[in-house]
């Protein structure tokens, strides 16, 4: 089952996430410092698998970007 929980995703998610796409893994510290300045998050799971995340990110005022 699918569910959707707005929520940053943990280091080791992220990381599962953009490994499973190729991306590689960025610096724990990197990932950690983007992920706080996050304005909003969801993680959707699938069983207590991560499967998907997005987030908004921006300014606060003019500029946005999903």
């Amino acid at each position: 089952m699918i569910r959707f929980i707005e929520k940053n995703p943990t280091i080791q998610e992220y990381h599962y996430l953009t490994q499973q796409v190729g991306w590689g893994a960025e610096p724990e510290n990197i990932v950690e410092e983007a992920i706080q300045h996050t304005l909003y998050s969801i993680c959707a799971f699938n069983d207590e698998q991560i499967i998907g995340y997005a987030r908004l990110i921006g300014d606060k005022t003019l500029f946005l970007y999903i």
